[in-house]
């Protein structure tokens, strides 16, 4: 769904782009230390993305946020699917670098969000369950995240990974260009990308078996203006290229397309 397809990049753009800010009268933006404490933060917003994963007519899409850790565990809704978002554990925090158990949700996708879609039938919600490391290095953060269905209609797992770098160049500004991409086993994929002999007759598209591979690449920027030490804005922009069995399904090659963008713009408040 295009939930699906907006959270999957705001997942990237998000992780990046959401240190805790700094509990200060003014922003310390450079203070990166300050995510060993408690923290609740809330933020909405609006994005524009595609329709569904592979499709080329867009829509606006809200975009609210919860980011929030206690002690070693951490709670975001920055990204659903195969990302490093959800509901996690830092069973290891030494550093800058981080690992722990994760669990997320892949939100599916439905028929009805798109005349392309009727005849592939409704996929539902998915509860995943995996791994997750981050190491960060100064401005540097890499991450990556291991996740398998546990429970739903999605089958298979996968791993994201992603890298960015923060720019900071007012004690209010940061702009962080980021890149990331997602390998799905043959499973997942099948789940998106492959139509059946029933799902072939019923939406007029050929038949096609999905493979294992990369399926995504992501590169983009952030940006975030810190008001004060509880108020920010958040600004996403980024470009995605589906790739391997996701580019050559004929739900993309035939009604949608492999490369696409999204934006959003959020407003961020720290309790």
């Amino acid at each position: 769904m295009a939930y699906l397809k907006g959270f999957f990049v705001v997942a990237f753009g998000m992780l990046l782009a959401l240190p805790a800010m700094a509990d200060t009268e003014e922003p310390e933006i450079s203070d990166k230390t300050d995510q060993s404490g408690n923290y609740l933060i809330l933020g909405l917003g609006l994005g524009y993305a595609p329709e569904y994963i592979g499709g080329d007519e867009y829509e606006f899409i809200p975009q609210p946020s919860v980011n929030a850790k206690y002690e070693n565990f951490f709670l975001n809704t920055r990204g659903f699917g195969i990302t490093y978002s959800g509901l996690g554990y830092n069973l290891v925090d030494d550093n800058g670098f981080k690992a722990g158990p994760i669990f997320n949700l892949d939100l599916g996708r439905d028929e009805d969000q798109s005349s392309d879609l009727r005849g592939l039938g409704d996929i539902g919600t998915t509860l995943l369950g995996g791994a997750f490391v981050e190491y960060e290095p100064g401005n540097w953060r890499f991450t990556a995240a291991a996740l398998y269905a546990l429970a739903g209609d999605v089958e298979g797992f996968g791993i994201n990974v992603s890298a960015g770098y923060d720019f900071e160049l007012s004690r209010q500004l940061i702009v962080t260009p980021f890149v990331g991409s997602t390998w799905v086993s043959k499973k997942y994929s099948e789940t998106y990308f492959g139509i059946d002999d029933a799902q072939s007759a019923r939406s007029g598209l050929p038949q096609y078996n999905a493979d294992s591979g990369f399926n995504n690449f992501s590169a983009g920027f952030s940006t975030r203006y810190f008001l004060d030490k509880h108020w920010a804005i958040l600004g996403i922009a980024s470009f995605n290229k589906l790739s391997g069995s996701a580019a050559d399904s004929p739900l993309t090659k035939l009604r949608g397309s492999d490369t696409f963008g999204f934006g959003s713009i959020s407003i961020l408040y720290r309790f």
